[in-house]
């Protein structure tokens, strides 16, 4: 629980520092910085455990880092063109997202607290953009 909430509160961090340098530096520059901090940082953790994956697993693997980086670039580029409380509650869709390839690919139905789950923070994600959305409206009208 404690590394799950570790993880959620540097995931913050890396989004604000990203919707900071998105203001001076390209979305794809971001993400190389982002892939050439990670991987050493992540080196002395895997190296205890790693062992190198099948032949099979290799085409599979460069299909995950192609994808996982044009998502990377088309999240960094969100940031730089809208205000990153309008990016995050499209961000969440993630889940919907999982959820859907998991059945699709593995048969995996969700349990109902999963569901549960994914529904509470979809509704918290569409009543933080509603109320950003009032809010905004409501400055302009007050100018």
């Amino acid at each position: 629980m404690w590394l799950s909430l570790m993880a959620s509160a540097l995931f913050t961090w890396i989004k604000i520092v990203v919707k900071i340098f998105s203001r001076t530096e390209s979305s794809i520059r971001i993400t190389a910085y982002i892939g050439l901090l990670q991987t050493p940082m992540s080196f002395p953790a895997a190296v205890w455990v790693w062992t190198w994956p099948p032949a099979e697993q290799w085409l599979w693997m460069v299909a995950m880092g192609l994808l996982g980086t044009l998502g990377q670039i088309a999240l960094t580029q969100a940031y730089q063109l809208a205000d990153i409380t309008l990016v995050m509650p499209l961000d969440f869709s993630r889940l919907i997202w999982a959820s859907l390839i998991g059945f699709w690919v593995f048969a995996g139905i969700p349990e109902g607290w999963t569901c549960l789950g994914g529904a509470l923070i979809l509704a918290g994600a569409t009543s933080a953009l509603y109320g950003e959305a009032r809010w905004r409206m409501l400055k302009k009208t007050s100018s």
